[in-house]
Parts: C-alpha cells; sequence; structure tokens
C-alpha cells in the first residue's frame, strides 16, 4: 500500500446510499457525474493507514451489480 498510486489514478465516489457487495472483489457499474477535483482521505488497511490522493470525484445516482455479455458476472 506503500506508495499509495499518484492523484490522477485515483477517482474518490462519493455515494447517498450504501451499497453491499456480494463478494470481496464483485464488479460494480456506477452511473452518476464525475468531475475534476482534488480530495484527500485517510484510508484504512488491514496493515494500517494511509492518506490517499485523488484527482477525480465521482458522485454517484446508482450502483449494481456488473453483468457481463450474456447475463453473467
Amino acid at each position: 500500500h506503500e506508495p499509495p498510486p499518484p492523484p490522477n489514478q485515483v477517482i474518490y465516489l462519493k455515494s447517498t446510499a450504501p451499497y453491499a457487495p456480494a463478494a470481496l472483489f464483485e464488479g460494480v457499474m456506477i452511473t452518476g457525474t464525475m468531475r475534476v477535483q482534488s480530495e484527500r482521505k485517510d484510508l484504512s488497511f488491514v496493515d494500517g493507514s494511509s492518506e490517499v490522493a485523488s484527482g477525480y470525484v465521482l458522485e454517484s445516482e446508482s450502483i449494481e451489480p456488473y453483468q457481463g455479455e450474456g447475463g453473467g458476472q
């Protein structure tokens, strides 16, 4: 987790509704508005915490499980 990725590779998601994934690495489809905006947040990891900077903010309108081609995940 060190060093964190550069801000131009990080998107900070703002969501008004909680989303509980069915699996840890579940793919999701997020619909919303993305804009260029700097954010700095402290993130907790299993092995500690780190401040992560993002270069974009995505305000979600909906978050749904990703359905790949043929309807599967």
